[in-house]
């Protein structure tokens, strides 16, 4: 590295672009998996770049999944699956109109299905559990920061009851993938408290032992959601430009 940094602080960065720009191509669907990616002396004369830092794009590319090199034939799309794309896409994405609809469409059919299995599942320890974590957010409501983690570990929470990975696997990725959005919806207190409440009916559903009223408990907070973020989605359509033919 040079003395300043300036050298090693540029070639980082030219990489970032180059792996950027392949990550734009894969996720259009330009490059499918399966495909071939372009050499890296036409990649490094194309985006006017050196073929070390094109090494250095594909290196961080393949590390997470998304590419694989095979021996005496080149790198190739991997057979990607959205945990490794989300990885490097800009969270700034989180914020379209059509991701954030996207991502609570899931959560409507992912979450009220959830929460049935946590009822019917639900251990003594799992329910102190979320009791604890209940009471620490009606503590701490007014602390928007801590009020969002001890949110997130609620959710977190009442997945891990179902002791099913693949499960717990998919709520992490949407979890992750809405991040940039999450204190939209508790944005004051008053809504803070709206969402506790949600959260207190689920949790008594759950230690109920009620499937039908832990669903319908988890819709309703959706509902919520969702009233929350409207007003949100629909500003930032209204302001994005208009598509033309």
């Amino acid at each position: 590295m040079a003395p300043d940094g300036s050298k090693s602080s540029r070639r980082v960065s030219r990489a970032d672009e180059v792996r950027d720009a392949l990550v734009g191509r894969i996720t259009s669907g330009d490059l499918g998996p399966g495909d071939r990616v372009p050499a890296e002396r036409s990649l490094a004369a194309e985006l006017g770049v050196s073929r070390n830092v094109v090494r250095e794009a594909l290196g961080s590319l393949a590390a997470i999944g998304l590419v694989e090199t095979k021996p005496g034939a080149g790198v190739y799309v991997a057979d990607q699956n959205m945990a490794s794309v989300l990885k490097v896409i800009d969270p700034a994405v989180a914020l379209l109109p059509s991701s954030l609809r996207t991502l609570l469409q899931v959560r409507e059919v992912l979450e009220p299905g959830i929460a049935t299995l946590a009822a019917q599942l639900a251990g003594a320890d799992d329910l102190d559990a979320l009791h604890e974590l209940l009471s620490s957010s009606a503590l701490h409501v007014d602390d928007l920061d801590l009020y969002l983690d001890l949110d997130g570990e609620f959710h977190d929470a009442i997945v891990r009851m179902t002791r099913n990975s693949v499960l717990i696997w998919m709520s992490d990725l949407i979890r992750r993938s809405a991040q940039a959005v999450r204190g939209l919806t508790v944005a004051d207190a008053e809504l803070r408290r709206g969402a506790l409440k949600d959260h207190q009916a689920i949790f008594e559903a759950i230690a109920a032992r009620d499937p039908e009223r832990a669903a319908e408990a988890m819709r309703s907070h959706l509902v919520f959601v969702q009233t929350q973020l409207l007003p949100f989605t629909s500003d930032l359509a209204s302001r994005a430009p208009a598509r033309v033919g």
